[in-house]
């Protein structure tokens, strides 16, 4: 090559915009993978702190003794917003296969089915559920 041009070094205007292009493509999709890394973090923060309320409505529960059966449903004081429900029921002998004619005892006299559903501010939907079992104590 002759000319003014022969010394010339660097990049055409094209190679540039496909370089960014490039570089655009990239950002967005590392762009994308740190928003969904965020809110999987939000989601397990708000898993553990459901999980951690229901902790400990059960151990307040169990500290109360024996529970009788029935429901009852409430707030949380430390959690504006969330809601429990606690239904306790008897444990029926069918759980672990036996004849209640035969059963010298019911079952439902020792042991107890208690489940506790957290539920959002309006209450249409479940955020978590767990249910144990608790025996009376002698």
């Amino acid at each position: 090559m002759t000319g003014p041009n022969k010394n010339r070094t660097g990049f055409t205007f094209l190679e540039i915009m496909v370089a960014v292009a490039i570089l655009s493509i990239s950002l967005i999709a590392a762009l994308r993978a740190q928003s969904q890394s965020i809110r999987t973090a939000a989601e397990c923060v708000e898993k553990i702190k459901l999980v951690n309320m229901a902790k400990e409505k059960i151990g307040e529960i169990e500290a109360q003794g024996f529970p009788n059966t029935g429901e009852s449903e409430g707030e949380f004081e430390d959690y504006p917003g969330y809601y429990w429900k606690v239904t306790v029921k008897p444990v029926s002998s069918d759980i672990l296969g036996l004849d209640k004619s035969t059963a010298s005892v019911s079952l439902g006299d020792y042991l107890r089915d208690v489940k506790v559903t957290i539920y959002n501010e309006r209450k249409d939907r479940e955020l978590f559920s767990i249910e144990t079992f608790v025996a009376a104590q002698e």
